[in-house]
C-alpha cells in the first residue's frame, strides 16, 4: 500500500460486507463444523509472498485496497479490526457512515489487542471455531502475535478458503468494469503488439528471435502502459505473471506462472530461438487489482493436422460459452467438451481443467471447469477459459492454446443469461493467426503497436 491514505468507498464496502455475511449464514447452516468467527490476518511485505494471496484478494474485496500490517475479524457483533492509529481512522469513517458495527483495537501493543480479540471471538456465536488462511503465513509483530495467541487457544481452526471462494466468486458491476478493463488491455497489446511483431520476426531471416525477446518487448508495454493507451496510469496497470510464449515440441500450457517475475512455473524467460510452426502465447493483466488473461497460438505453413485440431478446439470453445449457463453444473461443461474429442490419443492432450474464476484472485481452482467438481456455476462470475492440447506428437510435436476472459451473466431459467468474452479483441480464427500473410501495415517503419493506430477504450 502507498503511503497515502485512500478513501474507501462507503456504500461499496456495505454492500460486499452484507454480501459477505449473507454468504457465511448460509454455509453455516450446511457446515458441520460451522464458522464462529472469520479472522483474515495481512503481515509486513516480503519480496518472498506469492504475488496473489487470498489474503489480499479478500481485502481489496471488501475495502478496494489491499493493506499490510491489519488484522480483520468478523464476529457475530459485527467486524473487529487490529491496525495502526493511521488506518484506524480511516476504517472508524466506515463506521460513522455504514452503522456497521466496527470495533477497532491499536496494533500496538499487538499482544493486548489480540487478547482482546480472541476474548471476544469467544461470545461470538458457540465461541468454538475460527475460520482462517492458515497456508498463508504472514510476518510481522502482529502477524505473528496473533497466529501465537490463536494456535495456543482453545479455539478449533478451519480452512477459511472455502467460505472465501463461495463469496467472492460473484462478481459486482463495479468489479466487471475492473475485469473488462484488464481484458481489453490484454487483448489489445495481443491484437496491436503481440500479432505483427511475430510477422516481422517471421519475416526478417536474417535475425535469430528468441522467446525472451518477445517477452521483454511485450513487458514493457506493461510497465509502460500509456504506449497502449495515453489514458493508462503504470500505477493501476500491471501484469499478472511475465507474457509466456512458448514453441517447439515440449511445451506445458496448463502450468500457467502466478509471479509478476515468473514466465513458466517459476523458471527465467527462454532464450532458445522461437520456432515459428505454432507459438503459443499467454498473456495477463491486473487493472486495479483484477485480473484478466488472453492467450493465442500462431502458425507459419501449417500442416492439415495442425488445422484440423485448432478448427476442433474451435468448436470446443463455441460449445462450451454456449454451455455456461446459470447454475449449470461445472463438471457437466468439461464432460461436453472432452466427449467432442473423438481420438483417445489426442483426448490424452486435452486439458483437465478448462477454466477457472479470475477476479482479484488470478485463478480459483474450487469453482474449476473440470471433471471432478462439485459445483455448479455461479452468476455474475468471470472466467478464465482455456481450451488446449499439450504436445501432441504429430508433425514433430506441438501444442494449440486458446485462452479468453469471459463474463458470465444472468440467472437460472434467464433468456438473458449471456456469456460475452471479453478478450474477443484479439482474433481467434484460424486465418488471423497466420504468420505467413502477408503484412498490412500503414508505415514499415512504425514499431508494433506504437503508437497504437486504434486506441483502447478503457473506463475510468
Amino acid at each position: 500500500m502507498s503511503a497515502t491514505v485512500p478513501v474507501l468507498d462507503a456504500a461499496l464496502f456495505k454492500q460486499r460486507y452484507k454480501a459477505f455475511l449473507d454468504g457465511w449464514m448460509l454455509l453455516n447452516r450446511k457446515a458441520k463444523t460451522p464458522a464462529d468467527a472469520i479472522a483474515i490476518s495481512a503481515g509486513t511485505y516480503r519480496a518472498t509472498d506469492p504475488a496473489f494471496s487470498v489474503t489480499q484478494a479478500f481485502l481489496l474485496w471488501l475495502f478496494g485496497f489491499e493493506f499490510t500490517k491489519i488484522l480483520v475479524v468478523v464476529m457475530e457483533s459485527g467486524l473487529t479490526i487490529v491496525c495502526s492509529k493511521k488506518l484506524a481512522h480511516l476504517f472508524r469513517s466506515l463506521d460513522e457512515a455504514t452503522a456497521v458495527n466496527i470495533t477497532l483495537y491499536d496494533s500496538a501493543p499487538a499482544s493486548d489487542s489480540v487478547a482482546s480479540v480472541l476474548a471476544a471471538v469467544g461470545g461470538s456465536f458457540k465461541g468454538k471455531t475460527v475460520f482462517a488462511l492458515p497456508d498463508e503465513p504472514q510476518a510481522g509483530d502482529l502477524a505473528t502475535t496473533w497466529e501465537r495467541a490463536l494456535s495456543s487457544s482453545r479455539f478449533g481452526v478451519s480452512q477459511a478458503l472455502p467460505l472465501l471462494s463461495f463469496v467472492m466468486v460473484k462478481m459486482d458491476d463495479a468489479q466487471q468494469k475492473l475485469v473488462k478493463n484488464a481484458a481489453t488491455i490484454a487483448s489489445t497489446l495481443t491484437a496491436k503488439v503481440m500479432t505483427p511483431t511475430l510477422k516481422l520476426f517471421l519475416k526478417d531471416t536474417t535475425t535469430v528471435y528468441t522467446h525472451k525477446m518477445l517477452i521483454d518487448k511485450l513487458a514493457g508495454f506493461l510497465l509502460e502502459p500509456s504506449r497502449i493507451s495515453k489514458r493508462l496510469d503504470p500505477k493501476v496497470v500491471d501484469m499478472t505473471h511475465l507474457p509466456v510464449i512458448q514453441s517447439g515440441p515440449q511445451q506445458a500450457l496448463f502450468s500457467p506462472p502466478t509471479s509478476p517475475s515468473a514466465s513458466l512455473s517459476g523458471s527465467a524467460p527462454s532464450v532458445e530461438p522461437l520456432s515459428f510452426q505454432c507459438v503459443t502465447t499467454l498473456i495477463g493483466v491486473r487493472f486495479k487489482g483484477y485480473c484478466a488473461e488472453v492467450g493465442r497460438t500462431y502458425f507459419s505453413a501449417p500442416s492439415s493436422q495442425q488445422r484440423q485440431n485448432y478448427e476442433l478446439l474451435l468448436k470446443i470453445r463455441t460449445k462450451v460459452l454456449s454451455a455456461l449457463t446459470p447454475k449449470t453444473k461445472l463438471a457437466s461443461v468439461y464432460s461436453t467438451a472432452a466427449e467432442m474429442v473423438k481420438d483417445p490419443a489426442l483426448l490424452s492432450c486435452f486439458t483437465s481443467c478448462l477454466g477457472t474464476p479470475m477476479s482479484t484472485y488470478l485463478r480459483d481452482d474450487r469453482f474449476s471447469l473440470r471433471s471432478g467438481s462439485t459445483r455448479t456455476l455461479s452468476t455474475p462470475s468471470t472466467y478464465c477459459l482455456t481450451f488446449g492440447f499439450e504436445n501432441i506428437p504429430g508433425d514433430g510435436g506441438y501444442s494449440l492454446s486458446i485462452v479468453d476472459t469471459v463474463l458470465i451473466e444472468g440467472e437460472s431459467g434467464d433468456e438473458t443469461a449471456k456469456v460475452t468474452v471479453l478478450t474477443a479483441k484479439a482474433p481467434v480464427d484460424f486465418q488471423s493467426l497466420q504468420l505467413s500473410d502477408e503484412l498490412k501495415r500503414p508505415r514499415e517503419e512504425q514499431e508494433p503497436g506504437e503508437p497504437a493506430s486504434k486506441k483502447a477504450k478503457i473506463s475510468e
